[in-house]
Order: structure tokens, then C-alpha cells, then sequence
């Protein structure tokens, strides 16, 4: 039988699983122009810090950096509150 878990033991699996997932997410940023439509600018981050991406301009080249960027990544996180209002 196995014994109950500390208050110890609880939250260092607690901090294991919140590591994992950490590392498993990319945050991704799109600013996408109100009037166009189109994307300004990209940004990245990995969920440990180590790894990071800003471009603007030139879409195309920008996605295919995130793209590669991303293949190692279980979650692609991101959010929008608003349109950007990014130049277009």
C-alpha cells in the first residue's frame, strides 16, 4: 500500500508538471494590420526563455522562421485582445 503524499512531495510534482509544460509551449505573437489585414510582425518566445523570434516585414520569411521555430514545440500559445492597429 502506498503511503499518502507529503505537502512536500505534492508540490515538487506539482513543479515537475509545470516544468514539463513550460518547455512543451511556444508563445506566439501576430500583429495582423486593421485595415489590411496583413501581418506586420511576428514574435516568439519559448516557454523557458531560451529561445526567441521578432522579425517585421517581409511575411513570408518571417512565417517559415516561426515555422521552423515551432516544429519543436508541443503548444503554440498566443491571445488577441483587439485588432492590432499596427501601420498597414
Amino acid at each position: 500500500m502506498a503511503l499518502p503524499s507529503t505537502d512536500a512531495t505534492a508540490d515538487d510534482d506539482v513543479r515537475a508538471r509545470h516544468s514539463r509544460l513550460i518547455h512543451a509551449c511556444l508563445s506566439i505573437d501576430l500583429e495582423v494590420g486593421v485595415d489590411d489585414g496583413r501581418i506586420h510582425r511576428v514574435a516568439a518566445v519559448t516557454g523557458d526563455g531560451t529561445q526567441s523570434l521578432s522579425l517585421s516585414g517581409g511575411a513570408a520569411q518571417a512565417l517559415q522562421r516561426l515555422d521552423r521555430l515551432a516544429g519543436g514545440f508541443r503548444y503554440l500559445v498566443g491571445h488577441t485582445s483587439r485588432p492590432s492597429t499596427a501601420p498597414t
